[in-house]
C-alpha cells in the first residue's frame, strides 16, 4: 500500500511506500543498525538522515505498527532536517522464527548531496568574510545576511530548485532554499536561528512556506528573506517588509505549522534598538543639535563638519528633511551637486540616485520613484527626505520620538 504525505514546511514531497512480506529464514546477519525499541529506532534513523545517507537499513525488534508514523515524528521535531529532505521511500520485511523482527529499508533523496553541502559551506565562509566585519553588532550582521541573499538571489518561479546550494550557485530557489541559506549563514555567525515551516497567504491563497526565527540580544524575531525578495526580482533593491518582525505582524500573512512549537516574538525591532542604544550611552557622542539629530549606528552626525553654518533637520508633512551631504557622505556615499541641471547625485557601488529640489520623484538607476515630500533648497543647502534616500540604499531607519532622533542602520 502506498501513502503520500505533503510536508508543507519545505514544499517537498515525502513519499512513504510501505510494502511487506513474511519470511522464515534469517538473512540479516550483515545489518549493523539495530533498534530494540521505538526510541532507539527514532534515534538511529534521525542520525542517519542527518548524515545524509541515501540507503538506510535498520533491524527492528519492536511493534511494526509504530513504524509508519516514525518519519513524521522525527520531522515534526526538527524543522531543519525536514527542509533538507526531498523524498523518502520505505519498505519493510517481517521475519518470524525463534525471534520476531522487522528489517526496514529507507531510500532517501535530499535537496543537497553531501558534496554540494560541503561546497555550499565553503562558499558561505567566503561570503561572510566579505560582508561581515568585526565591529558589527548582531543586528547588523543579520541585516548583512538578509541583504546579501536578497541582492544575489531570485525566487524560482518554475519550482525546480529547493536548496541553499542551488541559490548560491545557480542564483535561484524557492523559499526552502532562502530559509536554509539564511539558517546556515547565521549559524556560522553563532547567531541563534530556527526554521519555521508553515503556510503563507500571498493574496491568492495559502501556500506551503518556510521562513526563519532569529535571536538577537535574547529576543526572537521573524525573518523572511524570501518575501524580502519579491517577484518579479528587483535588481539592486532590498525590501525590509519581513525583516525582524513580531509574531503579531508576521501572522497577518504567515502561519506556522501547528505540530511544531516555537519561541514567541513579541518585541518590535525598533523597541529593541532603542533599548540597545540606551545600553551604549557611554560609547556614543552627545547629540550635536538642540532639535532633531541624526544618528548613524553609534555616532551622531556633526553637521558643522561639512558646513560652517549648517541648516538643521526639520519635519515637513511628517517627513524629516536633512542636509544631504552631511548625512550621506557620513554614510560613505559619494555626494555631488550639478549647478547646470540643479540636481543632487548620491552614488554607492552600482547604485545612482538623482534628486532635484521640488520634484515629486527621484530616480534610482534611471527609474523614477515617487516621494511623499520633495527635496528643497534652504539657505543654498539642499535638504532631502532622510528615510526615502536611506532606504533606497538598503539602510534601515527608525524615529526615536522621545529623543527626537533619526537612527540609521
Amino acid at each position: 500500500m502506498a501513502k503520500t504525505y505533503r510536508i508543507t514546511a519545505s514544499i517537498l514531497l515525502i513519499l512513504l511506500v510501505f510494502s511487506n512480506f513474511v519470511a522464515f529464514s534469517d538473512t540479516s546477519a550483515n545489518i549493523k543498525l539495530e533498534a530494540k525499541n521505538l526510541t532507539d529506532f527514532e534515534s538511529i534513523l534521525k542520525n542517519q538522515l542527518e548524515q545524509k545517507n541515501d540507503k538506510i537499513t535498520i533491524k527492528y525488534y519492536g511493534k511494526m505498527s509504530s513504524i509508519e508514523s516514525i518519519i513524521n515524528t522525527i520531522l515534526d521535531k526538527d524543522a531543519y532536517l525536514r527542509s533538507t529532505l526531498r523524498e523518502v521511500a520505505c519498505k519493510y520485511e517481517e521475519y518470524s522464527g525463534k525471534q520476531t523482527y522487522t528489517i526496514v529499508y529507507y531510500t532517501v533523496k535530499y535537496v543537497n548531496t553531501k558534496e554540494e553541502e560541503l561546497l555550499a559551506s565553503k562558499k558561505i565562509d567566503k561570503i561572510l568574510e566579505e560582508i561581515i566585519t568585526d565591529d558589527m553588532f548582531t543586528h547588523e550582521k543579520v541585516k548583512a545576511v538578509n541583504d546579501y541573499i536578497v541582492l544575489n538571489g531570485q525566487y524560482d518561479t518554475e519550482m525546480k530548485n529547493y536548496s541553499h546550494y542551488e541559490l548560491l550557485f545557480e542564483g535561484k530557489s524557492v523559499c526552502n532554499g532562502y530559509a536554509l541559506l539564511t539558517y546556515n549563514m547565521l549559524k556560522k555567525l553563532n547567531i541563534p536561528v530556527l526554521l519555521v515551516p508553515g503556510v503563507a497567504n500571498n493574496g491568492e491563497g495559502s501556500i506551503g512556506h518556510v521562513w526563519n526565527l532569529v535571536n538577537i540580544g535574547g529576543y526572537w524575531f521573524n525573518l523572511d528573506t524570501t518575501w524580502n525578495d519579491p517577484i518579479p526580482d528587483r535588481k539592486g533593491i532590498v525590501s525590509y517588509d519581513y525583516f525582524l518582525k513580531t509574531d503579531e505582524i508576521i501572522s497577518k500573512s504567515h502561519k506556522a505549522d501547528n505540530n511544531l512549537t516555537f519561541p514567541k516574538s513579541t518585541i518590535t525591532y525598533d523597541t529593541y534598538l532603542n533599548d540597545f542604544n540606551k545600553t551604549k550611552d557611554t560609547l556614543i557622542t552627545s547629540p550635536t543639535a538642540d532639535g532633531i539629530n541624526i544618528k548613524i549606528r553609534d555616532g551622531y552626525v556633526d553637521y558643522k563638519k561639512y558646513d560652517k553654518e549648517p541648516v538643521e533637520p526639520f519635519i515637513e508633512n511628517n517627513r524629516t528633511l536633512v542636509p544631504l551631504r552631511a548625512v550621506f557622505a557620513e554614510l560613505g556615499y559619494n555626494v555631488n551637486w550639478d549647478d547646470n541641471t540643479n540636481t543632487a547625485t548620491v552614488t554607492s557601488g552600482n547604485k545612482i540616485l538623482k534628486i532635484k529640489p521640488n520634484d515629486s520623484f527621484a530616480t534610482i538607476n534611471g527609474v523614477k520613484k515617487s516621494i511623499d515630500v520633495p527635496a528643497k533648497v534652504v539657505n543654498d543647502r539642499i535638504m532631502v527626505p532622510v528615510r526615502f534616500i536611506s532606504e533606497a540604499f538598503g539602510n534601515i531607519v527608525f524615529w526615536d520620538i522621545k529623543n527626537q532622533t533619526v537612527i540609521i542602520y
